[in-house]
């Protein structure tokens, strides 16, 4: 599926603190991305909780490319917290792909 489009403007609050976790939503070529960037930890996450939690509720496309490139450190609660969002998305009818993984990201969710 090649409808991906890599983001390159960040937030003032990204460009402050890269560390911080954080969740952007385009839309591209029929699709929705969501973007998510920072550090991914136990002690971190709460920040964006809500956020992903309204996305698992109110999907608002078809087709949702979930983009981790931007990710910084990630542990299991973070990759939690992405697979809950990925498999909400597919329970409410979504077509979800994971993009911009790196290996460790790719294993760690696929293996919580």
């Amino acid at each position: 599926m090649m409808w991906f489009k890599r983001r390159s403007d960040a937030s003032a609050a990204e460009q402050q603190d890269p560390g911080q976790p954080a969740v952007s939503v385009t839309q591209a070529d029929g699709g929705t991305v969501v973007a998510l960037t920072g550090d991914w930890t136990t002690s971190t996450v709460a920040a964006t909780d809500h956020r992903l939690r309204e996305l698992e509720v109110h999907p608002g496309a078809r087709r949702m490319l979930v983009d981790l490139s931007g990710l910084g450190r990630l542990d299991t609660a973070g990759a939690w917290v992405i697979y809950r969002l990925t498999a909400s998305l597919k329970r409410a009818g979504a077509e979800v792909d994971i993009a911009g993984a790196s290996r460790d990201a790719d294993i760690l969710v696929g293996a919580v």
